[in-house]
């Protein structure tokens, strides 16, 4: 048992021999009368300060000091200084001073020169700007925890434009008409005024010729198949203007169908008769 106890003892202090560690960390707002805080020492394991550091003005600055023993120095010292969560952070270089017993490193934040875009979205989003601590050396327990947040509580308004980005535009959709059913209208009319026309120019030229002549008509039912006969002309001609102001060529056809046959039987039975008269 005692020599698990000296094992222990003993990897406790090779762990604290190679385990970083900022000692004495204070927080100072120089050129401003509020009192610094102590934020004691900071290692792996430290937790950050459980209230936000305010920021009552935008010229106001913060200065974060610590010092490390020189047989610990760390080979990269940065502070973090930004919103994790959107990507944007700034990282801060210290001002060092040996003074052979320790090392004392000094980071000055100057919140009118933080991005403004990190204290556009930190004030747009009511989210506080993360300070995050590296201390950092080879084969050694490395620090990189959040050491505290600034709350942007100043009412000036921050001028921000969002930079164009190079991304995709975007998606264009496009709906094609369907494809037209009928005629164009205008055309339509044309055609409809040409076979009316024509028509009336037929009727003309028969009766100017005297191939029709209304007193050759029969009087008796032969009558009947005279009239059928124009009937189905003009049965004709109503399938072809129906089908030019909007019918489909199925319609049409089954149309012309249905008065085919009997047109065609008609027609047969009244030029027979005609041109015996």
């Amino acid at each position: 048992m005692q020599l698990m106890r000296h094992l222990f003892a003993l990897c406790a202090l090779v762990y604290s021999c190679l385990a970083l560690q900022a000692k004495n960390v204070h927080l100072t707002f120089p050129g401003s009368q509020r009192r610094g805080i102590l934020l004691g020492d900071i290692e792996s394991q430290t937790q950050k300060l459980e209230e936000p550091v305010q920021v009552n003005a935008q010229d106001e600055s913060l200065e974060l000091n610590f010092a490390v023993s020189p047989a610990e120095k760390p080979e990269q010292v940065e502070l973090l200084v930004g919103l994790p969560e959107r990507g944007l952070e700034v990282v801060y270089e210290p001002k060092i001073t040996d003074n052979k017993e320790l090392i004392m490193y000094r980071f000055s934040i100057d919140v009118s020169k933080i991005p403004k875009a990190l204290l556009h979205y930190s004030k747009d989003d009511e989210e506080p700007i993360s300070v995050s601590m590296i201390l950092a050396s080879p084969e050694s327990d490395n620090v990189f925890v959040p050491v505290f947040d600034m709350s942007l509580t100043f009412n000036d308004e921050v001028e921000y434009t969002e930079p164009v980005r190079y991304e995709a535009k975007p998606e264009i959709r496009h709906v094609f008409n369907p494809e037209p059913k009928t005629v164009p209208w205008p055309l339509a009319q044309v055609f409809v005024f040409i076979i009316s026309l024509v028509v009336f120019g037929l009727v003309i030229a028969l009766m100017s010729s005297g191939a029709l002549n209304f007193g050759n008509l029969p009087l008796n039912f032969n009558i009947v198949y005279f009239f059928a006969f124009i009937g189905s002309i003009i049965g004709f001609e109503y399938i072809f203007i129906q089908y030019y102001i909007g019918k489909s060529i199925f319609e049409t056809l089954l149309a012309a169908l249905y008065l085919g046959f009997p047109a065609l039987w008609v027609g047969t039975k009244f030029l027979r008769i005609f041109k015996c008269t």
